[in-house]
């Protein structure tokens, strides 16, 4: 009886395996589901350049939130420049760890590009940038060449002869001290700052439909900017087309202190003599007094001020 109850308890026992048995199966599964993995993905590493170079578009630039101005004709044409600049190879690899930062960089150095905001790769290879350009604003002139300005004073890649220049497209600053920058940097001195600021004063003027004499200007002449030539004349002064009738605006918008008539009134002034008479009389406008526009050495008695109110 003790014989058949032995057998049997030695037979159970080597029945049923041991724990180290199951843990080793275990581990031997999870080692072939690892070397799978890893075989899988060093095969799709492997097939990855592959995929790469037979499902993309040549490399090159697409250009994000381009501003409106430049994607007319007459200003389209900068953005090829910029692409050439780069000069990107159509079978250059944009995944290339270092594209992105030469594209930066080399569009980054152009005067018409002021801060180059993302470049960034796509799945198909294009390089997009998106970047805040310069905007021609108006024009310096300096020995006979008018050069492109955007409206902080930075000078742009791009210059004509001053007798060329539409005056009715353009505003042009003349008589400024300084030599013309380099590309991409301010002009300097407070003569060109003047005239610009004149400039914008102006600019926004015609855009809300209050400079009715636009046609008649031909440049702001910042010659006698700090009364350097005459004392006696406007800091600013404004050329028209009748070469006997010069405006002597005076200081820069902003800058009146209560020495001279604002701006705005400056600009009533002008609008009201040139609707009453038709146009500009042969003789300087002087617009710096408050009181009445002064037509060579005599108030014009048809813009006066009265009080708060003007009698025309």
């Amino acid at each position: 009886m003790s014989r058949s109850v032995r057998k049997k308890k030695g037979r159970s026992a080597r029945a049923r395996p041991s724990a180290g048995h199951g843990r080793s199966a275990a581990v031997s599964v999870a080692l072939l589901w690892l070397v799978s993995l890893l075989g899988a993905g060093y095969g799709l590493h492997r097939l990855d350049p592959y995929v790469r170079r037979n499902n993309r578009v040549p490399t090159r630039i697409e250009w994000s939130g381009v501003p409106q101005w430049l994607t007319e004709p007459y200003w389209k044409h900068i953005l090829a420049r910029l692409e050439n600049r780069v000069a990107l190879d159509p079978l250059t690899d944009p995944y290339d760890a270092h594209v992105c930062e030469y594209v930066g960089r080399r569009l980054a150095g152009s005067a018409w590009v002021e801060r180059v905001r993302r470049v960034s790769v796509q799945a198909d290879g294009r390089v997009v940038v998106s970047a805040e350009f310069r905007k021609p604003f108006a024009m310096i002139e300096r020995n006979g060449v008018a050069y492109l300005v955007d409206s902080a004073g930075v000078r742009l890649p791009m210059g004509f002869r001053s007798r060329s220049v539409n005056r009715e497209g353009w505003l042009v600053i003349e008589g400024v001290a300084a030599r013309p920058p380099e590309p991409g940097q301010r002009w300097i001195g407070r003569d060109a700052a003047g005239g610009l600021r004149l400039a914008r004063f102006l600019v926004n003027a015609e855009e809300s439909g209050n400079l009715t004499f636009r046609k008649e200007i031909v440049a702001i002449d910042v010659s006698n900017f700090d009364g350097r030539r005459d004392r006696r004349a406007g800091d600013l002064q404004i050329v028209v087309r009748n070469p006997q009738c010069l405006i002597h605006w005076g200081l820069a918008p902003g800058e009146e202190g209560g020495v001279e008539a604002s701006p705005q009134r400056k600009l009533a002034m002008l609008n009201a003599l040139y609707a009453a008479r038709g146009g500009f009389p042969d003789r300087p406008i002087d617009v710096r007094s408050a009181d009445a526009i002064l037509l060579g050495n005599r108030a014009d008695t048809a813009v006066r001020a009265t009080g708060g109110g003007k009698r025309f």
